[in-house]
């Protein structure tokens, strides 16, 4: 048995190959994105939780404690902690999708480029550009931590 390099195979191969290849990518990237909306919104639990049982202390009584190991203090540490580590995670999976979008992108553009296959193909998969919707992610924790912090300083 020989074996065959995608630009020896017949081109209805090649076409179903990039096909195959493109809707893997489509997986793929819809697979990076879906995570980022878990943790914006575990994050949001976890900031919304820690304020409440913050409010719900009497703070006279941890007045005597140094400032940083009062309750509300650590809880605001805690918020600082858990949103860097999210915005960092948001961050590296934008990365990650990334690459497999300019990857698609590339698969895109050789179908785009077949006899007959002018125009099927949407320009949003043809571009390589993975867009900046992140941004929105990371402004939905960054803000809720800026008022949980807050909160938590306001009480301390």
């Amino acid at each position: 048995m020989t074996s065959t390099t995608p630009t020896q195979l017949p081109s209805s191969d090649q076409k179903d190959l990039q096909l195959v290849l493109l809707t893997e990518m489509g997986h793929a990237t819809r697979a990076r994105s879906e995570p980022e909306h878990l943790y914006t919104a575990a994050a949001l639990g976890s900031f919304a939780a820690l304020a409440w049982g913050v409010a719900a202390l009497h703070p006279e009584t941890y007045s005597v404690r140094p400032l940083w190991s009062r309750p509300a203090m650590v809880a605001a540490i805690g918020v600082a902690l858990v949103a860097s580590g999210v915005v960092i995670k948001i961050v590296r999976e934008h990365g990650k999708f990334a690459e497999i979008k300019s990857e698609q992108a590339r698969i895109a553009a050789r179908l785009a480029s077949l006899p007959g296959a002018a125009g099927i193909i949407p320009e949003r998969i043809l571009s390589p550009v993975a867009g900046k919707g992140y941004l929105y992610s990371i402004a939905v924790v960054v803000l809720p931590a800026i008022a949980a912090i807050c909160f938590c300083m306001a009480v301390v």
